[in-house]
């Protein structure tokens, strides 16, 4: 049963083109973000989508195996200080025409609900509610979508 979970996994992730890398890839050069996510990439030298989710399972990655602490502060920090911001400038695909931001909220949503490789609380040590969705300006049918997983997984009181 393990290997067909295991191999499920993998296959959901193959699809996703989320890989695992030795290296840190918030840290590495343009050139090497350019070769290892241009497959798939349109406006912009890197495939926005598949480095985010790249970064975000390489992140989870490293909780899980106790190489890094959960994350303490909100996807806002995650998006701005620590990671993806900064890598997408690296890369020359920072732009201010599109909310990449939302776009990076998507990406989480995507790997969490819809291909389910992943939990939010496997990368974050309190609810997502912390998201700040409010704060957003995302779709209503990615914040229903939010609100309603939350919702539906929040840890049971015992009574």
């Amino acid at each position: 049963m393990t290997r067909n979970i295991n191999s499920s996994l993998n296959n959901h992730l193959r699809k996703a083109g989320i890989c695992h890398f030795d290296v840190l890839i918030h840290d590495q050069p343009k050139e090497w973000l350019i070769k290892n996510f241009s497959q798939g990439a349109d406006e912009y030298p890197v495939n926005i989508a598949r480095l985010m989710r790249n970064i975000i399972w390489q992140t989870r990655e490293r909780i899980v195996n106790g190489q890094k602490p959960p994350l303490n502060e909100l996807i806002r920090t995650f998006w701005y200080m620590f990671y993806i911001k900064p890598t997408l400038s690296r890369a020359d695909s920072l732009t201010e025409e599109v909310d990449q931001y939302k776009q990076l909220v998507e990406q989480l949503v995507f790997m969490v609900k819809d291909i389910q490789v992943m939990r939010y609380s496997a990368i974050k040590s309190s609810p997502l509610r912390s998201l700040a969705v409010r704060s957003i300006q995302i779709s209503p049918t990615v914040k229903l979508r939010l609100m309603l997983y939350v919702r539906c997984n929040a840890p049971q009181k015992k009574e």
